[in-house]
């Protein structure tokens, strides 16, 4: 077995702070330490890269991230490093959004040069920030003029159950509701954050045991169950990860992920 673990990290409520999102100062030292010494920290968030980078960068890290859910796989250290890119289709999300238009609020979508967006959801710009992306305001029939890595819709809840069959008659595609929010996302059944997870592994030579895995929300289900070791957030918000794996004694504002690693590694 490798003495050195490829560990993988959610980012918002897990790594960072809920709601505001900051990385503790002695998580960072923690995270920085581990991965001094040779193991290899993972990333994996539904942010976009450019949101992801920040911390990425604060870490001092030198292996690839997963973002936009599993959509892109790509190493900031070193851009030939074998990656992953995903995406949905124009025509499918103009026709989707046409049969939707009614009963939501706004949508965003994103491809790393182009940010589209149906209304303005502050909400959202914690997480995906205008700054270094062009932004496209209106109607989306009208306005997307490329594929995209990100869906993400505002509604009222009334017509989820529509809204979600809609999505699913997309080929690869489902449709799922963030927890304690307005929104709902489009996600790619194969190409996720564990399929990135895969794709890192296999790349990098490691074995299922050698994988730890931290979390707390429901896309990070399948990542968990590609790891040896999978940890659920004390605050966590998923009932599923709740029921299925053990929680850390710590939550995201007391350094929870980093405090488990290292019981876990020291």
């Amino acid at each position: 077995m490798n003495n050195k673990k490829l560990i993988v990290l959610d980012l918002d409520g897990t790594l960072l702070t809920s709601g505001d999102c900051l990385l503790l100062d002695e998580s960072k030292e923690i995270i920085k330490s581990l991965a001094k010494e040779g193991h290899h920290i993972i990333l994996a968030s539904g942010r976009p890269y450019r949101s992801m980078l920040p911390v990425y960068q604060k870490l001092e890290l030198k292996d690839p991230l997963i973002s936009y859910n599993g959509h892109e796989v790509y190493n900031p250290s070193d851009p030939s490093c074998p990656s992953i890119s995903s995406r949905f289709k124009k025509d499918d999300i103009i026709s989707f959004y046409k049969d939707i238009r009614p009963y939501i609020d706004s949508m965003i979508l994103e491809n790393k040069k182009t940010m589209y967006s149906l209304g303005k959801p502050e909400y959202l710009e914690l997480f995906f920030p205008k700054d270094g992306i062009d932004v496209k305001y209106g109607e989306i029939d009208k306005i997307l003029d490329n594929d995209v890595f990100t869906c993400i819709i505002e509604s009222d809840g009334s017509k989820d159950d529509f809204i979600k069959e809609r999505a699913q008659k997309i080929e690869g595609v489902s449709w799922r509701h963030w927890r304690g929010a307005p929104f709902a996302e489009l996600y790619n059944v194969k190409d996720d954050k564990a399929s990135g997870v895969r794709f890192i592994k296999e790349m990098m030579g490691f074995s299922k045991e050698d994988i730890i895995a931290i979390g707390d929300s429901d896309n990070d289900f399948e990542v968990m169950k590609e790891a040896g070791i999978a940890l659920c957030m004390k605050d966590c918000k998923s009932d599923l990860l709740k029921e299925n794996f053990p929680q850390t004694d710590y939550d995201c504002y007391h350094n929870g992920a980093a405090y488990a690693l290292l019981k876990l590694l020291k």
